[in-house]
């Protein structure tokens, strides 16, 4: 694959990279004098070698925010799964285990009155907050920075403080939640959603 791509780019005036693409200067030099511009489709550039580029005299753009509300949208869907239990009801279905109804089975729990606690309150956490608050949802949050006027109600938080109200239903080992993750908190049940910028979200 970097063969071809070295390949591919030779004489090109514009290279339209994806986030799995590392684009350094050996992709710059193959593609020679006549590129101009390399347009990252993705929010960060972290595949991109920029000083190789700004010593190159190339522009190099990205798509910052393009993905908030999708992002945003897909935690809810995954909050909502999880409480509903949804991919285990799924799985019952299709191994062809169920018979009849019963007012227990597979019974989750409702967003309405839950705290959503929000590790890292930036494009994407005020986006989430604002769409939690709709489910009837306290939020809190911590930010290393503040994120100034809010247009939902949500409760700044130290870490420890969020942390400690819920960390006894996170993680039996008593392992902290690290900045970016989202964390939802009923009555008895708790549960981490972790975004990375590249690897997507993991469920605990």
């Amino acid at each position: 694959k970097r063969r071809e791509l070295l390949r591919g780019v030779r004489g090109a005036t514009a290279i339209l990279s994806l986030l799995t693409e590392k684009i350094d200067a050996e992709v710059m030099d193959a593609a020679g004098p006549e590129l101009k511009i390399i347009a990252n489709m993705a929010v960060g550039f972290d595949n991109i070698d920029l000083a190789a580029a700004k010593q190159r005299n190339v522009l190099v753009t990205n798509t910052p925010g393009m993905l908030n509300n999708a992002v945003a949208e897909h935690t809810i869907a995954l909050i909502l799964a999880i409480c509903k239990r949804v991919p285990e009801s799924d799985r019952f279905i299709r191994a062809g285990k169920y018979e009849s109804w019963g007012p227990l089975m597979f019974l989750g729990m409702e967003l309405n009155g839950k705290t959503l606690g929000i590790i890292g309150l930036g494009r994407i956490g005020k986006a989430v907050a604002r769409r939690a608050r709709v489910f009837g949802m306290s939020v809190v949050y911590r930010d290393i920075i503040s994120p100034g006027w809010l247009d939902f109600v949500a409760r700044p938080a130290a870490l420890d403080e969020l942390v400690r109200c819920l960390i006894d239903q996170v993680h039996s080992d008593g392992a902290v939640p690290k900045e970016g993750e989202m964390i939802l908190s009923g009555s008895a049940t708790c549960f981490v959603l972790e975004y990375r910028a590249g690897s997507g979200w993991q469920t605990r």
